[in-house]
């Protein structure tokens, strides 16, 4: 009769034990399934992050294109500019030449 109830009482923890088992196997699944779900919206995050910053990067590239051709086309007209002055200068000088 002690041995039944030994017995029988040792199947209440085994089974004990596996309902914790399987408790604890369900708790971790969950975990994994939430930690999972949130590694998935990290990802999408960075990936939207690296696309923000390539269209900055791409805009900034953009306009300092656009500056530096302005600048081009400001050096031109300086130098157009400066060659009418010489033209001018040269014409001037003739006119001196002409007087004299």
């Amino acid at each position: 009769m002690a041995a039944q109830k030994i017995a029988s009482l040792s199947g209440v923890q085994q089974l004990s034990l596996n309902e914790q088992e399987q408790a604890i196997r369900r708790e971790l699944t969950a975990q994994i399934e939430d930690l999972t779900a949130r590694l998935a919206i990290a990802q999408e995050k960075e990936k939207e992050l690296k696309q923000e910053v390539k269209e900055k990067e791409e805009m900034r590239f953009k306009d300092s294109q656009l500056a530096n051709e302005e600048l081009e086309k400001r050096l031109a007209a300086q130098k157009i500019a400066s060659l009418s002055g010489v033209q001018q200068l040269s014409l001037n000088e003739q006119e001196q030449a002409i007087r004299r």
